[in-house]
């Protein structure tokens, strides 16, 4: 039976495809999520980021364009060099006709999730998600018409996940629980099919030579047929693996490839009857996903995925890849030079561009928290136990690098380096130094007075050290924490109670400190970082930022914004233009310190914030920030830098509100997603369901607040006593609002 649905496109935009400077944009090991070839010399990947690589030569060289960066591209195909097709991961289709340089919007509005599509001719495309159903446009997008759905309660277990065509005539559909899909007519009818899979077996990846050999891949089996479809056989996987294959690509009518997420390469040399099974990049496999493939006669096979992973190969068996890893730690010795260590995963990475590619790998050690570099080839990295290992070749290979620690506690959590080779790192109960780039440290703790009760605080039991920073030769600073213990009532053991925080101040490399008086009485300072000896910033853990300009003698607060969890990293280009992170906020400086603004960095409304940790400038026109997910962000600041805001489109809705409801038409449970919260305590809230008439038949204002985690509000409401209908959920937050329209049957 065929289903028709018409609807009315409500957006129609062109975007400019060219990057935009003084933009926050992701770098590095960003996420590829589609591949196509738009011409036989031209091979085009989208990213989870909104951006669209492109290679002209065969994938030795690639170039960035941003498409969106508000959206989240999960697929991407090409009929001839101009017209062209890019997938949403939600509502949008985007379209081209001037191959790539302008894209116009279209949108499915009543879809679950986008999940593929087929683009067949210059006007007609096809795309399946993962409500079951599968949608067609005639007219390039002005309009999609519902051709099919899997299932009418729209259940998740009906989802959709790959659409193939043969031609304009033929096409294949896969989806969860052994659900295949044939037309022989173009989409007006598709029928349900039986390939082996039973109902319990997820099929995903499909691919066919020509009209007689085809491959189907999902979890534990693969399918191959040699008459067009009409009958499958079955095959398990080698060693009765249980992998989910994601990408299978024909390269004969005997030959195929398919990938694991994982990383695992299955080939075979006679359709499926003998299995081969290889790792694509050694050890990377853990930490990268194959999304997407591809494969050109003549020409090789390309397949891309996460952690910035691409691979090539001509024959299907032998591959090259390139992984650009990521990083949390940064160091900048200038000149675009910069290199990265991830605080929990074995990466190293290095930076010759100012940060727009890394290139790097596994170190095969985990937790970092410091490093110094002298050279591009030269330098060394801590790990959190104070073992050090060093490189002279830009981290091809490794040695280890006797600090000389061992007699006394090595937890690191902090460290700090100068361009003058001295370098401090800060254990819970000590400090060390070196002064001739590591080769040599020294521990140099200050003298604490813990007999002399502080001020509120009895008979201190208890103190850390958490943060410092190396100033220059004779300079540095420490920040420690300091608690007493308050006894339960009853008897018992103790508990920690108040805090108090210290500063201090060496003058001469660590060989004494003194504590700094005036510094404010800070229930646990954060970070310390000083421009210079006379002008210095001092935070706390509930985002609370204090500033001297007299080398400590008097302090005053500084207001950074709203946020109140703990600033992690604060750096200055110079003594003008500075960015801190305050977590999941980051703001920056343009006038040495006394006002701050906050950075957006705009990312898909599904991707969530990012928690920064380190800031550098690789020159004096750009800055990057990294974030605990191990992903990059880089903007110019050219011109001493401004404050990005979100761009809208020409609906007026800012991009980082949105709404998820789901099942979509619904009746009875609807679930509602409302994405943005992060920004909902300190704001006006509203959110509500209105019938066509635009009255309020519920008020969702109480449920959004009380299922908010800080970056979205998940509840569900009864649809059941509602009218058939249309009706649109609006979530509305500091003036600024967003609805969905949702369908109730």
């Amino acid at each position: 039976m065929k289903y028709f649905f018409p609807f009315i496109i409500l957006l129609s935009v062109c975007v400019s495809a060219s990057a935009q400077t003084k933009e926050w944009e992701r770098v590095g090991a960003v996420s590829f999520t589609g591949i196509a070839r738009q011409s036989s010399s031209k091979i085009v990947l989208t990213t989870s980021h909104g951006y669209l690589y492109s290679s002209t030569n065969e994938g030795s060289t690639w170039d960035r364009k941003k498409v969106d960066d508000t959206l989240n591209l999960v697929d991407v195909a090409f009929v001839d060099s101009l017209h062209g097709v890019i997938l949403e991961h939600y509502e949008h289709v985007l379209f081209t006709s001037d191959g790539g340089n302008s894209w116009k919007y279209s949108n499915i509005p009543l879809s679950g999730q986008l999940n593929h599509i087929a683009y067949t001719s210059i006007n007609t495309a096809f795309v399946c998600d993962s409500l079951g159903n599968i949608w067609q446009t005639s007219n390039r997008g002005d309009s999609w018409n519902r051709q099919y759905h899997s299932n009418p309660e729209y259940s998740p277990d009906s989802a959709l996940s790959h659409i193939f065509f043969l031609d304009s005539q033929v096409g294949f559909v896969t989806g969860l629980h052994g659900i295949f899909l044939t037309t022989v007519d173009g989409g007006v009818h598709w029928n349900k099919k039986e390939i082996g899979a039973g109902d319990s077996i997820p099929l995903s990846g499909i691919d066919f030579f020509n009209k007689n050999v085809g491959v189907v891949c999902g979890y534990k089996y693969f399918y191959t047929t040699t008459n067009g479809g009409v009958t499958w056989k079955t095959h398990t996987q080698p060693d009765n693996a249980t992998y989910y294959l994601n990408v299978v690509k024909l390269i004969s009518d005997h030959e195929f490839f398919g990938f694991a997420p994982s990383g695992q390469v299955y080939y075979s040399a006679n359709l499926g009857d003998t299995v081969g099974v290889s790792l694509i990049v050694g050890n990377v496999e853990a930490f990268s996903t194959i999304y997407t493939g591809l494969f050109t006669p003549g020409k090789g096979a390309f397949v891309a995925g996460n952690a910035g992973l691409i691979a090539s190969s001509l024959d299907g068996r032998n591959w090259t890849a390139k992984n650009q890893c990521t990083g949390g730690i940064m160091e900048s010795l200038g000149k675009g030079l910069v290199h990265a260590i991830s605080e929990d995963a074995p990466f190293f990475v290095t930076s010759t561009d100012g940060g727009i590619t890394w290139n790097g790998d596994y170190t095969k050690t985990l937790f970092f928290v410091g490093l110094h570099f002298t050279s591009l080839d030269s330098g060394f990295v801590i790990q959190e136990t104070g073992d050090c290992i060093q490189t002279t070749n830009n981290g091809k290979t490794w040695a280890p690098l006797n600090l000389g620690l061992s007699s006394f506690p090595k937890q690191f959590t902090y460290t700090s380096f100068n361009k003058y080779n001295v370098g401090y790192a800060v254990s819970e109960k000590s400090v060390v130094r070196t002064s001739d780039n590591g080769v040599s440290w020294l521990r140099v703790d200050p003298v604490l007075s813990h007999q002399t009760p502080y001020a509120g605080l009895s008979s201190p039991l208890f103190w850390t050290f958490l943060s410092v920073q190396s100033l220059d030769k004779q300079n540095g600073f420490a920040t420690m924490s300091i608690g007493d213990s308050v006894f339960h009532p009853t008897g018992g053991q103790a508990r920690y109670g108040n805090y108090h925080s210290t500063l201090y101040h060496t003058i001469n490399a660590g060989t004494t400190w003194e504590i700094m008086e005036q510094a404010p009485q800070l229930p646990r300072s954060q970070v310390v970082y000083f421009k210079n000896i006379q002008d210095g910033f001092l935070s706390c853990d509930n985002g609370v930022l204090y500033r001297t300009v007299n080398g400590g003698n008097t302090w005053n607060r500084v207001s950074v914004g709203t946020s109140t969890l703990p600033i992690n990293a604060i750096n200055f280009l110079n003594d003008t233009v500075g960015f801190l992170a305050s977590r999941d906020q980051m703001y920056s400086t343009k006038d040495g310190g006394n006002t701050w603004a906050k950075e957006i960095i705009k990312l898909p409304s599904d991707f969530p914030s990012p928690s920064f940790v380190s800031f550098v400038f690789p020159d004096s026109n750009s800055v990057i920030v990294a974030d605990n997910s191990r992903f990059f962000y880089r903007r110019e600041i050219t011109g001493g830098g401004t404050n990005t805001v979100r761009t809208e489109k020409s609906s007026g809705i800012l991009q980082y509100l949105y709404i998820s409801a789901f099942p979509n038409p619904s009746r009875g449970t609807l679930q509602c997603i409302l994405h943005g919260m992060y920004s909902a305590p300190n704001g006006v809230l509203r959110a509500g369901l209105f019938d066509i008439l635009g009255r309020e038949v519920i008020d969702l204002t109480s449920l959004a607040i009380a299922n908010n985690n800080n970056q979205i509000s998940t509840f569900s409401i009864n649809t059941e006593k509602l009218s058939h209908g249309v009706y649109t959920i609006e979530y509305s937050l500091n003036g600024v609002s967003y609805s969905k329209k949702i369908a109730i049957y």
